[in-house]
């Protein structure tokens, strides 16, 4: 009966020992896990900073280009460093002299283009035609 006792006693023991065993293998496994969560948060984290250094540089010369633009606008046409003539803006006489001939032309064309009844086309209605099939303009016809 010692040896049946002994040998239940040293099974017992083997039972404990790997139960150990396995609970300190998970517990190092789940050490390395948290240790290769840490390192994939800190390179997250590193790619978050770059991001965000990017992004603060691009506003800030966004920032100081329309600054730039905003100070060179204010300052008066003599200050500026351009000496050439400024051939870019039409006076204000010239415009309203146009007017005239442009009113002009288009009389020209729009009795030039009588005769031609294609042009005479865009200015009617497409239901034109369907309106001459009625007898009278207060009678609809309710048949379809």
């Amino acid at each position: 009966m010692t040896v049946f006792f002994i040998l239940i006693l040293f099974i017992i023991a083997l039972l404990f020992g790997f139960s150990s065993m396995s609970q300190s293998y998970a517990t190092a496994q789940q050490a390395q896990a948290a240790i290769e969560a840490s390192r994939t948060a800190q390179i997250a984290s590193t790619g978050n900073l770059v991001v965000i250094v990017t992004l603060a540089i691009v506003l800030l010369v966004a920032i100081a280009i329309i600054a730039y633009l905003l100070l060179h606008a204010r300052q008066p046409a003599g200050q500026r460093g351009n000496s050439r003539p400024n051939t870019s803006q039409v006076p204000q006489a010239d415009l309203s002299s146009l007017l005239p001939a442009m009113l002009t032309m288009l009389l020209l064309q729009a009795m030039q283009k009588q005769s031609d009844p294609e042009s005479d086309m865009l200015f009617r209605s497409r239901y034109e035609a369907d309106l001459a099939l009625l007898e009278d303009e207060d009678t609809i016809s309710w048949m379809m």
